[in-house]
């Protein structure tokens, strides 16, 4: 038996014919990535959701059935008692039926119950066919964070180019602040206020916004891109009045000298910090101080981190976030 309950940062847990799909948007927002093929592919993605239990058992085994990725790995990373123990995976993404067994024998005492959280892989479309646990054992839900964090942004956001789920800095924010997640994060997007779905199941106490290095090259001038973010922001800030919100530039990326017909990077950037400032309340972060200025902190050696560049991202947004949570 699978319980809803076990899952955690995801929206919903939707039964189907191939499983159980943990969801992160609502029907809506669904419907308006599903008209561009790559975002229907990358919003159906699990990331940032995670199984969260209380366990007395020796072993989790999960089934599952990959629908299909936007990258060609895949990796599931265990936590016990919120302490990294390894992860499971492969660098090959296989479409079908897989399995993972996680040996929890010998992490914690015979008997005792502990947190065991299981991150599912953020860039693929998984359904969940099974779960079990050894015999007689005792499986509850985990309790939940006090706090909420809401992450909206790109593949960035989503966690490319990770190979672990728990790398992605959405997951590292949360696990410090110890905050519930929502990773809205879709590869390839931008600011659009059509995205922003009013009647969205979850109350944020905190936000995070990342676009911008994908409307560099969307949009043809800078005022369309003020336009655009101008819409969005200040929509959120209309859905959110009490949320704390954290606008981060554009990261780094190994082209950011060159100009594109909009204008130049430093451009880009200065239209998002000019719209926040307009607007008020907005916290921002310059994201050219976030990640190593490397190609090798970069999973393509160009735009998306790796797991050590997100480590750095993580680190640097919360020293930012944690002073102006204080003062906010």
């Amino acid at each position: 038996m699978i319980s809803k309950a076990w899952f955690k940062n995801v929206l919903d847990v939707v039964p189907g014919e191939k499983g159980y799909h943990p969801v992160r948007f609502t029907a809506e927002q669904l419907q308006l990535y599903g008209e561009n093929e790559a975002f229907r592919v990358r919003s159906q993605c699990s990331s940032g959701g995670m199984l969260d239990l209380l366990t007395d058992s020796t072993f989790v085994r999960i089934t599952y059935y990959v629908e299909e990725g936007c990258r060609d790995w895949l990796y599931f990373d265990l936590y016990v008692n919120n302490r990294f123990v390894g992860s499971i995976g492969s660098d090959e993404l296989k479409t079908g039926e897989g399995s993972v067994l996680f040996e929890l024998q010998g992490i914690h005492k015979p008997g005792s119950l502990r947190r065991v959280s299981i991150y599912l892989p953020h860039v693929a479309v998984l359904h969940i066919t099974g779960i079990e646990f050894s015999n007689e054992s005792v499986v509850e839900e985990a309790p939940s964070h006090a706090k909420q964090l809401l992450c909206l942004g790109d593949s960035i956001t989503q966690g490319m180019d990770a190979k672990r789920p728990s790398s992605a800095y959405p997951v590292l924010l949360s696990r410090y602040l110890g905050m519930n997640l929502l990773n809205h994060g879709v590869g390839g997007y931008f600011f659009n206020k059509d995205s922003l779905d009013r009647r969205l199941p979850y109350q944020p106490d905190w936000i995070t916004v990342a676009y911008g290095t994908n409307d560099w090259h969307r949009w043809n001038t800078l005022s369309e891109l003020e336009s655009k973010a101008e819409g969005y922001l200040s929509t959120l800030k209309e859905l959110y009045p009490d949320a704390m919100l954290f606008v981060m530039t554009p990261i780094w990326r190994a082209d950011w000298n060159e100009p594109k017909a909009m204008g130049s990077f430093a451009e880009v950037m200065g239209t998002i910090e000019k719209v926040s400032r307009s607007i008020g309340g907005i916290q921002l972060i310059d994201g050219l101080d976030i990640v190593p200025h490397q190609p090798s902190y970069y999973g393509d050696r160009t735009v998306h981190p790796s797991d050590e560049g997100f480590l750095h991202m993580a680190l640097n947004m919360l020293k930012r976030m944690r002073a102006d949570g204080n003062r906010g």
